[in-house]
């Protein structure tokens, strides 16, 4: 620190006042300047010790005495060291370290000097290998971020500490992402990515990769916000005797409420006819038919744990087997999960005219997206969900898929069956 003194009146000569020998007019500090750094050893190893030294001090003009703070960089981020030694437990070999000193003159700090070593890797280094990983989840739609874990260590033949490194590509290209999670922003529908891990000894050992397809959202899409909830539908054109048939939707649990016990989602409005119906329970979706008297199930499969607030696609499919006898067989996600399943269909009167609500039930707590009923067997094995379908000669009823909900849902298979909201139903779908 400099202090300066100056004669009381000495840069102006007329001033009369009397004034003490000395007066103190200003006080200035000034920075000290940078130090010089070196890392020793100057051959470093993994299997020893680094240490910063300061080789040649700051200078401070004003004399003052110098301190130092330390702090250490590894690959590029914060080691979290503030101490000018790190030890050989906090090193991999093929690491680079940077030190950086910072000194400090009791007021002001002055300007950072920093040194930088590379560890060297031994030219009879065997690279790690046999780790596993994942993306998770599984089904990942463009909303949630991904996370790829590691979910089997790699081994080291010399025991050495292991590290790993990511890299991330989408459709084939770099995505320019480090590190394990890739945030639900850069992801988009119909997305491939893969996350390749490699493990480190501090020479690259083996690479491996898991890969994701991120799937499509429906783009129109509606939902039951309360046990009252209701839209309704005509049934014109819905007979279609003892013949094969497949009801599909997509749906997703929305947790705004919780009913009691069994939940309606799609079901009859009057409680009069036999139906092709879905219902929910705890997080199971059971689909089927229904005798037109009410008086029992006919065919009744189920979905089990769809509560995650995911899209699944679901799929109700009946090969008839002559009168009103057949098989039913349920698929989720285009997987079977129920086969061959002896049932009957509902008969000529059965109508599908509701979503939510019936006297019976009260509204699930879902949004569904596109639902289809056809009069043929859509799907016989295995399939990956599709949400683009075009109304074809066996489409009976469609909704959702090239429109949503203004004043009502459009029948987009032309039998005139618009869904018209009753009582609440609120768009959800990301296009509306």
């Amino acid at each position: 620190m400099l202090l300066l003194l100056l004669a009381c009146g000495e840069d102006d000569p007329t001033q009369d006042a009397e004034c003490p020998e000395d007066t103190a007019v200003d006080q200035v500090n000034t920075a000290p300047g940078a130090p010089e750094l070196a890392i020793l050893p100057a051959d470093p190893s993994a299997e020893g010790y680094l240490h910063c030294l300061v080789t040649t001090p700051s200078s401070d003009p004003d004399q003052d005495a110098v301190s130092y703070s330390f702090s250490w960089e590894r690959e590029g981020s914060d080691a979290g060291i503030d101490l000018p030694v790190v030890a050989p437990a906090q090193m991999t070999a093929g690491e680079t370290w940077v030190c950086t000193a910072t000194p400090w003159d009791g007021q002001e700090t002055g300007a950072t000097a920093s040194a930088q070593v590379t560890l060297p890797v031994s030219e009879d280094n065997q690279p790690p290998s046999g780790h596993a990983v994942s993306v998770l989840p599984e089904r990942p739609t463009f909303s949630q971020d991904l996370t790829c874990l590691v979910t089997q260590e790699a081994t080291d033949p010399e025991d050495d500490p292991i590290a790993y490194g990511y890299r991330w590509s989408v459709d084939g290209g770099d995505a320019g992402v480090a590190g394990p999670v890739v945030e639900s922003d850069l992801l988009g529908p119909d997305q491939q990515w893969a996350c390749t891990v490699t493990a480190t000894d501090g020479a690259d050992g083996e690479a491996v990769s898991d890969v994701v397809d991120i799937l499509k959202e429906p783009c129109h899409a509606i939902g039951l916000q309360s046990t009252t909830d209701l839209a309704e539908a005509p049934a014109d054109g819905l007979d279609l005797g003892f013949f094969d048939f497949t009801l599909e939707l997509w749906i997703r649990s929305n947790d705004l409420f919780d009913p009691e016990g069994q939940a309606g989602v799609l079901d009859t409005a009057d409680g009069s006819k036999g139906a092709y119906l879905c219902t929910w329970l705890e997080g199971d979706l059971s689909c089927g038919t229904r005798y037109s008297d009410q008086s029992s199930y006919d065919l009744w499969l189920s979905a089990k744990d769809l509560d995650d607030g995911q899209w699944h696609h679901v799929a109700l499919v009946f090969k008839s087997a002559g009168g009103a006898r057949g098989f039913g067989t349920l698929f989720v996600d285009g997987v079977k999960v129920t086969d061959g399943v002896e049932g009957y269909s509902s008969g000529s009167d059965a109508g599908l005219v509701a979503v939510g609500a019936s006297e019976e039930l009260p509204a699930a707590p879902v949004d569904i997206g596109p639902v289809r009923l056809s009069d043929t067997r859509r799907y016989s094995g295995d399939f990956e969900p599709q949400l683009d379908w075009a109304v074809d000669s066996n489409s009976v009823l469609q909704w959702l898929t090239t429109a949503g909900l203004g004043g009502s849902v459009t029948d987009e298979a032309g039998d005139d069956n618009d869904l018209v909201p009753v009582s609440g139903i609120s768009a959800v779908g990301i296009c509306d």
